[in-house]
This record gives structure tokens, sequence and C-alpha cells, in this order.
């Protein structure tokens, strides 16, 4: 799915050590004369510093999760000339906020045009992620609610998009419930490469970051929901709170069973008047979110990096 103006060059940056990480990246940097670095997670914003700094090139990093963890080292906080942040609050409640706030900068997440005219499955609930052991948890809370939930609506369905090592364990979950309730209640997609090629589509997604970003540009309802962090749904009275947090409640408790049935019960209580809040919000995340705008951004600031 690359531009074939892009070189992609297989890379293990978490297969070897600092060492290794660091000399592939200075024959990587002679090799195609690259003039400027831009680097994403701990080990290559660390790597990619130290070879920058050897090779005299700058170096871009992007920061998506904790500060604490992402660039704890003070190479990696002194060598960027600049650190994009997806998250206001990540960023202001950084350690190490007072260091490098002079450099740092919010840049939302971009997306491509999105299809938002889908067609959405009525009373359709979605979970899009990888299925590791964290996300396993979430997904085991949902499916083990919708006897529940289906009990109140016999047309409701789950469907899971992703895979992953705990994918069977799933699966074994979902027949299990589809056999009780007698008809396909969780629906199991596995992974599918391109979500937007998709016509028929949940009306609810649960999720955060890109997730609830692109479900959101579809005109998908979104309940703001991870292993860790359970919040609302977003419309347009909370979008700034949860666009400023790259849509994670930062102040919510991890997800129950108990508060994952009230999130989703609540919505169908109101489900005519919260799914046109949602379509009302759609056109709002094509604005803020256009990847074209977003590249504008990063593009400038490669500009002022090679000044």
């Amino acid at each position: 799915m690359l531009n074939p103006k892009v070189t992609f060059l297989g890379f293990c940056a978490f297969c070897g050590t600092l060492f290794f990480s660091v000399f592939k990246l200075i024959r990587i940097i002679r090799k195609h004369k690259i003039q400027l670095v831009h680097a994403h997670q701990r080990l290559p914003i660390l790597s990619a510093s130290i070879a920058g700094y050897i090779m005299g090139v700058p170096v871009v990093a992007t920061v998506h999760g904790r500060t604490g963890y992402d660039i704890r080292s003070r190479v990696s906080r002194a060598i960027p000339r600049s650190i994009i942040f997806v998250s206001r609050t990540t960023l202001e409640k950084s350690d190490y906020y007072n260091q490098i706030k002079a450099k740092s900068v919010l840049v939302n997440n971009g997306i491509s045009d999105m299809n938002n005219n889908s067609i959405f499955i009525p009373y359709g609930i979605g979970y899009v992620s990888r299925i590791d052991s964290k996300h396993a948890c979430v997904i085991g809370h949902l499916i083990d609610l919708m006897p529940s939930i289906a009990n109140a609506n016999n047309t409701v369905t789950l469907s899971i998009f992703g895979g992953g090592k705990e994918l069977n364990y799933i699966k074994e979950k979902a027949i299990a419930v589809n056999r009780t309730m007698g008809r396909e209640v969780v629906i199991i997609h596995g992974f599918v490469e391109n979500l937007g090629s998709m016509e028929l589509f949940p009306e609810l997604i649960l999720g955060v970051g890109r997730v609830a970003i692109e479900a959101a540009a579809r005109g998908c309802s979104v309940i703001s929901a991870n292993a860790n962090r359970l919040g609302d749904l977003i419309t347009p009275e909370n979008y700034q709170f949860y666009s400023d947090n790259n849509f994670v409640n930062v102040n919510g408790s991890p997800p129950t069973a108990q508060t994952l049935y009230h999130r989703i019960v609540s919505f169908y209580e109101n489900r005519v008047e919260n799914r046109n809040k949602s379509l009302e919000l759609c056109n709002v995340i094509h604005r803020d979110y256009n990847s074209e705008v977003v590249a504008k951004k990063i593009t400038s600031l490669y500009s002022s990096a090679l000044l």
C-alpha cells in the first residue's frame, strides 16, 4: 500500500542491541544520503538520536505512548530538533515538560479520506485491535456480555476485527456463546487488511486512537475504550477533550464487564439521538484529521529542522 516513491527497507529495530541499531542506521544514512530521520518509539528514537548526532543529520521524534518510556534517555530528549505528541495531556503532564516544551508540538494522527457512505449494521457493535492478552481481556468481557445485551434486542451482534496470539482463545469463547444463543451473535472476522473497503460496518465501535478516529470519520458512533481506560460515547460536546488526548479517557479506569455493559446499554437507550450526534461529528473529524493538513504540519517541522 506504500506510494511507489517510498523506498521500504526491512529493519527489525527491536531485534538487536542498541549498538547494532545505531550501526545499521548509520549505514542507511550514508548509503541513501538521508538528510533527516523521523523516529517513533523508544529504541528507534534513541538509536536515531545517536546516529543522527554522529552523522550530523537532524532528528525528529514522535511520542505515541508515555514520555517516561519513549524518551526516558537524556539523549532522546536533547538531540531531536522537534518532538511530536499526539496527546496534549501526555505532553503537558510529562515529568520532562519543562525540558522539552520549547521543541514539542501537538500533531494529530492523520487519516486518508474515509468512506462515510458505509451501510451500518443496525445494533452492530465492533472492536478493532491486535488480539493480544490485554485486548483479549476486554474482548472477553464483551463476548460474555452478549447474551445479556442480546436478550434486550435479538438483532444485536458483536464483530471482532484483528489477529494475534489470543485469537484462538477468543474464537473458542465466541463459539460457546453462539451455541448458547442459537445464532451467530459474535462474529470473528480476523485480520482485515483494509477495513475502509468494507461496505457493511457496525454502527458502534469501541476503541481509542486511530481506531476511534477512523471509525468516527466513517460516521460510526464511538465509545472510547481500551484495556487501560474506559471513557464515554464521543460526541460534539466532549470532542475537544478526546481530541486532545488521542481519544483516550486519560481520567478513566480499566473497563469491567459491568461498566462496559452500562456504556453499551446507555447508547442503545438513546440510539437515534446518539447516532445523529455521531453523524454530526463525522464532518468535524474529516476537517481536523485530514492527512494533507497533518502532512503539511510535519513537513513544516522537517523544513525547520533542516535550517
